[in-house]
């Protein structure tokens, strides 16, 4: 189909024809001829075919030749016979378009409605597919995606495409996407086959209030950052940070934490964020230590509670590398001795008897046995155990104490000591397994 459905031959004063053909250049199709009634100057071909080239040439051949009647056109064999005319016409396709290439809308306005124009208007149908292509704003979160055929009836000259934008209530800056013209039929594209399309936020932002995730923790040595997390009570469309600082108590910086201040940086929509201090492992045998950590300063949020919490670094137990335990038989008395490598905060030692393995044991020592031994080198100890009768086999388990009163036992898991045989040697070897 074609805008151009009427062609128009003129001649110079008012004729009847009483009978012509016609042909044509420039596609395939067909005209047919028709005239208006007497006394008119126009003469009607109705196009029946697609047109399918811009431009095209009619030729009317065989008209009756009627004194008195000149023709207004070109003669198509150059005879100066004007039995046969030539007239040329150029088919006008509309350009098809939006009539503004980009647009605003208010998040909480449901639809945006976009106009797309086809100029000139044509005397035939006219269509034009659109889609949707996301930006920022994603079809299913942000707007309803949407694709399609416009088409412009006989005489139309505008159109209208209407998205649906989503209202998802959370805070956000502005986003965009795009309606794209693709094909067209009878027409042609023009240059403003792209609509941007701007969703303005209706969501009004609040304040978050920043603090702590708890008002204590409690850290291992050595630990990379604590457990306390510094948390907004509402995600953020815009960086959120705020500072912090240590009050040292028991434990001091930098001897037993790192760093001394800083600051915490939350991304928009992010709602924890981890405390970036770090806790130092200085390899001593120490008590549980503490010391405070509080928010402070906070940009674009407010400081909320608990901004402050008590951090305790949990002590080191004593470490004791037990080298060996023995038990000797002699002739009135049993003797134990054990040596170690090296102690850490080790107060000293208890030995406990038993006539069976699964005891019970009885301690035999009336006054703690002192440690002698350190960090570099360990210490040899001796016991002698006078309180045991001949004949008997008895089993013997060593305890060792710390600074923070906790213990470490060591048993003769295969080791026994028979006073009937003065003689017999037995030596254990025992790892250090710390509780």
């Amino acid at each position: 189909m074609s805008n151009v459905s009427v062609i128009s031959l003129t001649a110079s004063v008012p004729i009847t024809f009483s009978g012509f053909n016609v042909k044509h250049s420039g596609g395939a199709g067909d005209l047919t001829g028709t005239l208006k009634g007497k006394g008119t100057t126009t003469v009607i071909f109705t196009w029946t075919g697609p047109l399918q080239e811009n431009s095209y040439t009619v030729n009317v051949f065989d008209i009756e030749r009627l004194d008195g009647v000149t023709f207004i056109g070109e003669d198509c064999d150059d005879d100066k016979v004007k039995d046969d005319f030539c007239w040329n016409f150029s088919v006008v396709r509309p350009e098809i378009s939006f009539m503004i290439p980009a647009g605003t809308v208010g998040e909480g306005e449901g639809s945006v409605k976009l106009v797309v124009t086809s100029s000139p208007a044509l005397s035939d149908p006219v269509s034009v597919a659109y889609e949707t292509l996301d930006g920022d704003a994603i079809a299913g979160s942000d707007y309803i995606t949407s694709s399609g055929t416009l088409t412009f009836e006989p005489g139309a000259i505008t159109q209208t495409i209407a998205i649906s934008i989503i209202d998802d209530g959370l805070i956000e800056s502005a986003e965009d996407f795009q309606v794209v013209l693709t094909n067209t039929v009878e027409g042609t594209l023009g240059i403003t086959k792209t609509a941007t399309i701007t969703i303005q936020d209706n969501d009004v932002p609040t304040v978050p209030t920043v603090s702590l995730s708890a008002s204590s923790d409690e850290v291992e040595e050595g630990a990379k950052q604590l457990n306390l997390q510094a948390i907004l009570d509402q995600p953020s469309p815009v960086t959120v940070t705020v500072s912090y600082e240590t009050i040292t108590g028991s434990a001091t910086h930098p001897e037993d934490y790192e760093p001394f201040s800083g600051t915490i940086t939350f991304p928009p929509n992010s709602v924890s964020q981890p405390l970036p201090i770090s806790i130092v492992k200085d390899k001593k045998a120490e008590i549980p230590e503490t010391f405070q950590v509080k928010l402070l300063n906070p940009v674009d949020a407010t400081l909320g509670s608990p901004n402050s919490a008590t951090v305790t670094i949990k002590g080191e137990p004593s470490v004791i590398e037990l080298i060996s335990f023995r038990a000797k038989a002699d002739v009135n008395h049993i003797r134990l001795t054990w040596e170690t490598g090296s102690e850490i905060d080790n107060v000293g030692f208890n030995l406990y008897r038993a006539s069976s393995k699964e005891g019970p044991y009885t301690k035999i020592n009336n006054r703690l046995i002192p440690a002698e031994g350190g960090l570099a080198s360990g210490a040899n100890y001796a016991y002698l155990d006078p309180e045991v009768t001949k004949g008997m086999t008895y089993y013997y388990r060593l305890e060792d104490l710390d600074i923070h009163s906790g213990s470490t036992f060591h048993d003769l898991t295969s080791g026994i000591a028979v006073l009937a045989e003065p003689s017999a040697n037995y030596q254990i070897y025992f790892p250090f397994v710390a509780k």
